[in-house]
């Protein structure tokens, strides 16, 4: 399943809720990487599958779209799949030479029983 676009906005999100509760403000996102821990926790509830694309291209700005988009379908894990580099970029009809890191993650709501 390929998740790319060449949208405006810096991500694709798949089978999200339609109506999505947001988390509060301030709430804990955890990040898991299933390279390090290939377990998803059991207690979890499933709210789409995120991909950044060229649009957030670094990094950090990855980061903070996957945190963004994580809070707004009310995820409080973030269990990243798959992490690519692509060493060029679509914009406006032209490849450009630009380093960009994609990352893939599913966004989970899981009950850590009062775990911080």
């Amino acid at each position: 399943m390929a998740l790319t676009s060449c949208s405006q906005i810096p991500y694709v999100l798949v089978n999200a809720p339609k109506n999505p509760t947001p988390l509060q403000p301030g709430a804990v996102v955890r990040v898991v990487d299933a390279a390090e821990i290939p377990v998803i926790p059991e207690n979890n509830t499933y709210l789409g599958t995120v991909q950044t694309n060229d649009d957030a291209c670094s990094l950090e700005n990855s980061a903070q779209v996957l945190l963004d988009v994580a809070q707004s379908v009310g995820a409080n894990l973030i269990y990243i799949k798959k992490f690519s580099e692509r060493d060029s970029r679509y914009s406006d009809g032209i490849f450009s030479p630009t380093h960009c890191d994609i990352v893939t993650a599913d966004l989970l709501y899981v009950d850590f029983g009062g775990a911080e």
